[in-house]
C-alpha cells in the first residue's frame, strides 16, 4: 500500500479544510487521482492541516462514548 502523509500548518486552516473537511476531501482526491494519472498506481493520500485529523477523531470519539452512555442509561437505541 502506498500512503503518503501530507501536515500542513498555516494561519487559515478553515480554507483549506472547508465546511465538515469538504474540501480537504476534494484536495485528497484530487492528488490521488493526479498521481495515479501519472503513475498507473494507487496512492493512498491523507492532508492533516493542524492537526485536524486528529481534532476530529478526538471528537467523534467523545461524541461517541456520550452517545453510548446515553443508549445505556435510556435503554434504548438512538438515532443521529
Amino acid at each position: 500500500r502506498r500512503s503518503i502523509n501530507l501536515q500542513i500548518d498555516t494561519n487559515e486552516p478553515g480554507r483549506i479544510i472547508g465546511y465538515h473537511g469538504k474540501v480537504l476531501k476534494a484536495l485528497q482526491l484530487l492528488a490521488q487521482n493526479y498521481l495515479y494519472n501519472c503513475y498507473s498506481r494507487t496512492f493512498y493520500i491523507t492532508i492533516n492541516v493542524n492537526d485536524y485529523v486528529e481534532h476530529r477523531a478526538e471528537v467523534l470519539q467523545t461524541y461517541a462514548q456520550k452517545l453510548a452512555i446515553r443508549v445505556l442509561e435510556e435503554g434504548r437505541s438512538h438515532q443521529t
